[in-house]
């Protein structure tokens, strides 16, 4: 009987053994395969803690493994990285994602992701590093990324001179901003707030950036003000950069895609419509006049429109601005004030002019004759 326990204990110590022997020439399956990462990052990126999403890894599905993601973010500035370990979910469900950790501002930055599996479970009596499986084959890592959560700079906003009335539903307004990550446009509203949610209302509230990505955006730009009677119009503006949101599938599935950028300030211009003509009143000293006598022309008199609130009214001889009343008698001559002479040295009869503008660029003009003679 002793015997045979003998021969009994001889074969389990064996079998341990072998069981050693078979865990310390390695696992029959292979590492984990490389997960493939389905998030479109864009640069400049304007998400703090971007989500990004890859698809799941094959594992050797034993009980007894510990498996998990590893999701590595690279600042490439600082020559540092950060990871984040995740759980395999219990079943495939086709996509996985994580949170990144908060990026910093300006930094340059690469994701990727690979699957980890290791052999939890004791090996033998005698514990070997191939006992467990290693980390599988990292993903292809994604484009570097800026990320930028600043909105632009406004260096300048200010509506032109001509642009304080217009008599046509346009506002010209002087822009330049500055963005490091690239500006994509220019969002624009004519009521209180603003409405424009989708590139697919490009045009109509948002005008794209000339020169696309570019750092700077500057020159005189048109938006159109709401129709209607003559009155004030207001119109406000604010810059966008080109930093977006990290895309996932089906992030955007249903309606147009999302306006580029972080927002800079807003900034109002209020300028008048206004369509009318002025009312011209044109006093003529006489309509005959002798060769080097000076005929007198007074235009005092004249009014823009009904002269009430929604018209613009008229430049009279401000020093600095062009004069709205512009004078030619017909000879050549010119005049820019509100009354003027002038004297005709040749006789005959002369068709003149007044032009009269508003402040709105309205032009009113009226005609008028001088028959010149030579004294007697």
């Amino acid at each position: 009987m002793r015997h045979q326990q003998r021969i009994v204990r001889r074969r389990i110590a064996t079998a341990s053994m072998l069981g050693v022997l078979a865990c310390a020439a390695g696992p029959a399956s292979a590492n984990p395969t490389a997960p493939v990462i389905q998030t479109t990052v864009y640069s400049p990126l304007s998400q703090t803690t971007p989500t990004i999403q890859w698809t799941d890894a094959i594992f050797d599905f034993d009980a007894q493994r510990d498996r998990y993601y590893l999701l590595t973010i690279a600042d490439l500035d600082a020559g540092t990285q950060r990871q984040v370990n995740v759980p395999v979910p219990a079943s495939l469900t086709g996509a996985v994602s994580a949170e990144s950790p908060p990026l910093s501002p300006y930094h340059h930055y690469r994701f990727s992701v690979h699957a980890n599996e290791l052999d939890s479970s004791p090996c033998g009596f005698f514990p070997s590093p191939s006992c467990q499986y290693g980390p599988g084959p990292e993903s292809a890592q994604t484009p570097d990324a800026l990320y930028d959560p600043y909105g632009p700079n406004i260096t300048l906003f200010a509506a032109q001179i001509s642009a304080a009335a217009v008599n046509v539903p346009l506002a010209q307004v002087q822009l330049r901003a500055d963005d490091p990550g690239g500006l994509s446009g220019i969002e624009f509203a004519r009521a209180s707030s603003f409405s424009c949610s989708t590139l697919d209302a490009a045009g109509s509230c948002f005008i794209p950036n000339p020169i696309p990505g570019s750092a700077e955006m500057t020159g005189t730009f048109e938006f159109p003000l709401t129709a209607g009677p003559d009155g004030r119009r207001t119109v406000m503006a604010r810059f966008r950069d080109a930093a977006r949101p990290v895309l996932n599938p089906c992030s955007f599935c249903f309606g147009g895609f999302d306006l580029p950028g972080n927002v800079s300030a807003a900034r109002t211009v209020t300028v008048l419509l206004d369509t009318r003509k002025p009312t011209i009143s044109l006093v003529q000293g006489s309509s005959s006049a002798l060769t080097g006598v000076p005929v007198a022309f007074d235009a005092s008199g004249s009014k823009d429109g009904t002269d009430s609130a929604i018209d613009s009214g008229i430049d009279r001889d401000r020093a600095g601005f062009p004069s709205a009343y512009a004078w030619a008698f017909g000879d050549g001559g010119k005049g820019y004030a509100t009354s003027v002479s002038h004297t005709y040295t040749v006789p005959g009869t002369y068709q003149g002019t007044l032009a009269l503008t508003d402040r709105a660029g309205n032009v009113q003009t009226q005609a008028f004759s001088v028959t010149v003679a030579k004294p007697v």
